[in-house]
């Protein structure tokens, strides 16, 4: 059986490799995009089975990118989660309006990370 993709797309370096190191030893395969327009682009090539997704970036921000991916007929059943410093209020209610599955909020809690991703792997 292949492994799940898993598309992170995540502005900074570092906490790209943090969120790859988190999710080593759920098996999957992990593409790595460093702005929300090579991330829209490798998920229409790769069709992740679950996209992570920054949302405070340079150029386009991950809301707008989210929007695009679920108004695509080929992507949008992808379970999408915005990770965010903004607090769990804050995101609610974005995260309702761009049809994100949910968030994740930084500095990340392990455990509640690795939950959140298996259950879509």
């Amino acid at each position: 059986m292949a492994a799940k993709i898993v598309l992170v797309v995540e502005d900074d370096m570092i906490n790209r490799r943090l969120i790859k190191k988190i999710l080593q030893p759920l098996q999957c395969t992990v593409i790595e995009a460093e702005n929300a327009e090579d991330g829209i682009k490798l998920a229409e090539e790769q069709r992740p089975d679950l996209i992570l997704m920054d949302i405070v970036m340079p150029g386009m921000d991950g809301w707008t990118a989210a929007a695009i991916l679920k108004e695509n007929l080929a992507l949008r059943d992808i379970p999408l989660y915005a990770l965010s410093g903004y607090s769990a209020d804050e995101l609610e209610k974005k995260v309702k309006e761009t049809g994100c599955t949910g968030f994740i909020t930084k500095p990340f809690n392990i455990q509640t990370f690795r939950e959140i991703v298996s259950q879509h792997l």
